[in-house]
């Protein structure tokens, strides 16, 4: 057997309860195991551990199975009947039959030696307070992604000076506003019903300098060429009368340079109230202008514009726990996007997710990870992340000519 291939432990995505009953069980293997069964039942079955008492289980066999480019990976949905589980595997090729344990393989002889000490995987207790539970109504949203100024002007009469006639063809610069706004997006509500939307996802609706937002320079007001709080209020009202949900975008990894703690820095250096507010290397340097690769202080991407928030900081996740609350109590939006999500501290994130919770428990927390986001879905920060990864799986399927389409299959179950 190729034991290299095999891998499994008690935690992430390999063993974890779906709910209070029942707990789904992962496990990887190579192409050569074509059989699995598990070995499950309560840990003190037979008496308490450590005894000479002889724990068996009950044996069920796994016969649900994913394909992976080198590895199988094979699942099955166990119901302890007292919230514990105690479990190994049996894995039989066309040749061999080994059990695998925590410690290792175990041939039959082994086994059934008499006295050893078995070191069975372990679940202790499927406590409800440590289960991971999504809000039950994303699983059925089907969402539409709006950047605020270039979907609906719903007040052309208010145009100024600055804002670009709207066309349907030729490039779009980033300094180009074509005067979209809230009430752009209100007056739109019935053609998005009608096109079966059931979930608006806003770029950045806060007060900024760009025209993209997500250089935040007042976290408490809305972007007054968007509109202004009443409007918001409406739209999520007339939204949720249409069965519309709403999930704004919150841009805490970072803030622009005109947000209030940043002017106090720059004007009153490391004797600012906010000095720990953000990453600041060198005092110095601080109020020069230009790339950041020099580390005068940290920011989004090496823009200046873009100062790096400390959201280690207490007062940092205070003030944005409240933010968050407000959106909240004010506009009863029902989901945040958090940008740059996987910059933020996990501490921020834990504290955020507790507090929103407690306040609306079906509120939705997304965050914006590229990557394998494993270590952010524990169940106590985000309920889920964008999937860029299959994004990536399936523009790179039709970019390369070469890849076949098992290699499609084993990106879709990775």
């Amino acid at each position: 057997m190729e034991f290299s291939g095999v891998y499994h432990k008690t935690s992430e995505q390999m063993s974890y309860a779906l709910d209070e009953d029942r707990l789904i069980v992962n496990i990887k293997t190579g192409y050569d195991v074509k059989q699995i069964f598990i070995h499950y039942g309560d840990p003190y079955e037979a008496g308490i551990l450590g005894g000479k008492e002889k724990w068996i289980g009950k044996r069920e066999e796994m016969i649900y199975k994913k394909r992976l480019p080198y590895q199988i990976w094979w699942t099955t949905t166990l119901l302890p009947e007292y919230k514990r589980c105690k479990y190994y595997f049996e894995l039989r090729t066309e040749k061999e039959v080994w059990y695998y344990f925590e410690d290792g393989f175990l041939t039959e002889e082994q086994l059934r030696m008499d006295g050893r000490m078995q070191q069975c995987f372990i679940v202790p207790w499927m406590n409800p307070a440590d289960i991971n539970r999504t809000p039950a109504w994303v699983n059925e949203t089907i969402w539409y992604q709006i950047f605020p100024d270039r979907f609906c002007n719903g007040t052309p009469e208010k145009n100024g000076d600055d804002i670009t006639p709207w066309r349907n063809h030729g490039t779009v610069t980033n300094e180009e506003k074509f005067g979209g706004n809230l009430e752009g997006i209100r007056q739109r509500l019935s053609y998005l019903q009608e096109l079966g939307i059931t979930g608006i996802y806003l770029n950045p609706i806060m007060k900024a300098e760009s025209n993209h937002k997500y250089d935040t320079t007042d976290y408490t007001k809305i972007d007054p060429s968007f509109g202004d709080a009443d409007t918001m209020k409406a739209l999520c009202k007339e939204a949720h009368e249409k069965g519309i949900r709403i999930m704004v975008d919150a841009v805490f990894n970072h803030s622009g340079r005109k947000f209030e703690p940043w002017i106090d820095i720059l004007e009153h250096g490391k004797e600012s109230r906010y000095a720990d507010w953000f990453m600041v290397e060198d005092w110095e340097q601080v109020q020069k202008r230009g790339d950041t690769r020099d580390r005068r202080f940290y920011s989004f991407a090496f823009t200046d514009g873009m100062p790096k928030l400390n959201t280690n900081n207490e007062e940092v996740i205070q003030y944005f726990c409240k933010i968050c609350e407000d959106w909240v109590r004010e506009f009863d939006i029902d989901g945040i996007r958090f940008d740059v999500g996987n910059e933020v501290s996990h501490r921020f994130l834990k504290r955020i997710r507790e507090h929103l919770k407690t306040i609306k428990p079906d509120i939705y927390l997304l965050g914006e990870i590229w990557h394998d986001a494993s270590q952010w879905l524990q169940g106590d920060e985000y309920d889920s992340v964008m999937n860029y990864p299959l994004l990536s799986g399936i523009h790179d399927f039709f970019l390369d000519k070469t890849m076949k389409k098992e290699q499609f299959e084993y990106m879709v179950n990775r």
